[in-house]
């Protein structure tokens, strides 16, 4: 039976997650192994509502339902959320493999951070003679931004010198509060040889910082990261950093999880080498060919420019084709419309999948999407595998995908939150198609995009049906429940326009009058009098039931009559006349003993150019049996 390994991950470092997913991915090949990536993006500076929102991926899978899990610990900085995972791991009983973070109760695997800091730190001071450091740390509670200041300060020991306190500043990874902190200590009057950034990333954006500063890297100051991001080798200046071999913390973290499947005893704590980089940033000019990287970077760069020019397009269709629709089950189609025109991004399978309550809340306006967790069924709103599309409307949520691949390969599923705000709307699939994570960048601006969209379309269904309730009831009779004289100004409207435009255009129009209204009112009250109207109404309402019904004065109502009540109007006005005679015969009460006095005028396109016309005629013909009744009843008027 295929075994499933959960993946959780933020997508912040996406370059060393890549690495880390294909050196997983290289060791479960041909071992009938599948992997669930769960990524999201949050920050420490998001808003609440907002970070909720994005982790809520993490609550999708149920772990009794996979055979192992991998958690890239490096970017999720959050030890609740963390805890909750190692809880929920521990309950399904199925061995999990952190990276990143060796304070769960697990298997850790990760790189020895210490050691190729230590030498990056100790090259700086042996090799450049730096003295006086600056240290940008990433969060407080981040393990591996921690061991690298550790290897500072021990580096520093070694060689007499001190990092004082007020030298280290907890970005929290954001690279322009980090520049603001190295500008104020110089203007302080504190002048460092060399800053030692937790990323590359930071480095970057100092190195520049520092240059619009005044201050040149590394003739000034000297500036190293690490990760060894590639385009940290192609800044300029190349950046001097510490690869971490990412790609075999991923193999050795999957192996891991298939020896405990034979049974094999595992070490708890396995540490990967680090390789430390010389690079310009640090003065060490000669340690690569950095012509030959750049002119490679550039012939790849100018052809992603021309992909990121195509996609951008296509993200702008996208957001065009989904607010072209007006219902829920639009969306369905302008997927289908989406998917064929940006193929080349979401390939050949893909889902999207959204929470029932997307539909329902947006007709019961009491009610309102899911803020934790994600319901037993998931709506289907576009599915594709292998190039069919799949028709399916619901799916279990426990199994993830609408569709999973059910052969022997390895599949890659990779996981992404639709909502907006704390709101889950839903969820995205990619299949196959980790080299995603590579292009981090366009990855995030294609789910924020679409959650923007989708959150945007939400709320304007909301308020199209609020709109049309509201237009409803200033529309419709208070007394009666049937259209009112407002919504029969509108009909008028609408029926003029049709004799203007429609010349194969039937229709009648039927005016009604009630009889012995004010005796009622009089002799019983207006509240009989009411109740005489409402009995009146229902009667119409009977004959005339494919047709609405205008309540257009206070003992008036029309019909106007087009299709099946069109083709049988005489039969239609015979059987009110007979209803109508016959309930003179009962022995019944009065505000129950209806009277109508009616007519009805057929369009004749020869001779009526206005409605009004044909509306006048149909009024006079009601006068006309008003008066034979009264003449036959002694009704009154």
């Amino acid at each position: 039976m295929k075994k499933k390994i959960a993946v959780f991950a933020t997508g912040w470092g996406n370059e060393i997650l890549y690495h880390f997913l294909t050196g997983a991915k290289k060791t479960f090949e041909g071992h009938n192994t599948d992997m669930y990536l769960f990524l999201c993006h949050p920050t420490l500076s998001d808003k609440d509502t907002h970070f909720r929102g994005e982790v809520n991926i993490f609550q999708l899978p149920k772990m009794e339902n996979f055979d192992g899990a991998l958690v890239f610990a490096n970017g999720i900085d959050f030890q609740d959320i963390l805890g909750d995972i190692n809880r929920r791991c521990a309950e399904a009983k199925i061995p999990v493999v952190y990276t990143g973070n060796d304070k769960q109760n697990g298997f850790f695997v990760g790189s020895d951070n210490y050691v190729g800091c230590r030498e990056m730190c100790d090259h700086l001071m042996d090799a450049h003679g730096a003295k006086k450091f600056i240290f940008i740390a990433g969060s407080r509670d981040n393990m591996d931004s921690n061991t690298r200041m550790r290897a500072l300060k021990d580096a520093m020991e070694a060689h007499g010198l001190v990092l004082e306190e007020e030298n280290i500043f907890y970005s929290n990874w954001g690279p322009n509060v980090s520049i603001e902190f190295v500008k104020k200590r110089i203007k302080e009057g504190y002048t460092p040889d060399a800053v030692v950034c937790a990323n590359d990333s930071i480095a970057m954006l100092l190195c520049t910082g520092m240059e619009e500063f005044g201050y040149q890297v590394p003739g000034d100051i000297i500036v190293t990261g690490f990760d060894n991001d590639p385009f940290a080798q192609v800044y300029d200046p190349a950046i001097c950093s510490v690869d971490q071999r990412f790609d075999r913390i991923g193999e050795k973290a999957a192996q891991t999880i298939l020896d405990t499947f034979m049974g094999k005893e595992c070490p708890l704590k396995q540490t990967i080498p680090c390789e430390f980089v010389p690079s310009e940033s640090c003065g060490c000019t000669q340690a690569r060919d950095f012509s030959l990287i750049r002119r490679k970077i550039c012939k790849a760069k100018y052809m992603d420019i021309a992909r990121e020019s195509l996609f951008d397009q296509n993200i702008s269709m996208m957001e065009r084709t989904i607010m072209q629709g007006r219902t829920y089950l639009d969306l369905t189609e302008n997927f289908r419309q989406i998917h064929y025109g940006f193929s080349g991004y979401q390939k050949d399978a893909f889902h999207i999948v959204l929470d029932p309550l997307f539909e329902q809340t947006i007709f019961n306006q009491e009610r309102s999407l899911r803020e934790q967790g994600y319901p037993e069924e998931m709506d289907v709103i576009f599915s594709i595998k292998e190039n069919q599309v799949i028709t399916d409307r619901q799916f279990e949520t426990s199994k993830l995908v609408p569709q999973p691949f059910e052969d022997e390969e390895s599949h890659q599923y990779l996981f992404l939150p639709l909502h907006e705000e704390e709101k889950n709307m839903g969820y995205i699939v990619f299949c196959d198609d980790f080299e995603k994570i590579a292009m981090d960048v366009r990855l995030r601006k294609y789910i924020e995009r679409m959650n923007l969209v989708l959150g945007k379309y939400y709320r304007d269904l909301r308020v199209s049906v609020l709109h049309n309730r509201l237009v409803e009831l200033t529309e419709t009779d208070a007394l009666t429940h049937v259209k009112n004289r407002t919504a029969y100004r509108q009909r008028e409207v609408v029926m003029q326009r049709k004799m203007e435009t429609d010349d194969t255009l039937l229709f009648a129009v039927a005016v009604f009058d009630i009889n012995n209204l004010k005796q009622i009112n009089d002799n019983l009250g207006h509240e009989m009098g009411d109740e005489y109207i409402i009995q009146c109404c229902r009667l119409i309402c009977k004959i005339f039931k494919h047709s609405a019904v205008y309540r257009i004065g206070g003992d008036e109502f029309a019909v106007v009559l087009e299709n099946e009540d069109y083709e049988h109007r005489e039969k239609r006005m015979e059987q009110l006349n007979a209803e109508l005679e016959e309930i003179q015969t009962k022995r019944l009460p009065s505000y129950k003993k209806v009277s109508i006095a009616f007519g009805m005028q057929e369009y004749i396109s020869a001779k009526d150019k206005e409605y009004a016309d044909v509306f006048k005629k149909a009024d006079e013909a009601m006068y006309r049996k008003k008066a034979e009744m009264k003449k036959q009843n002694a009704v009154s008027l």
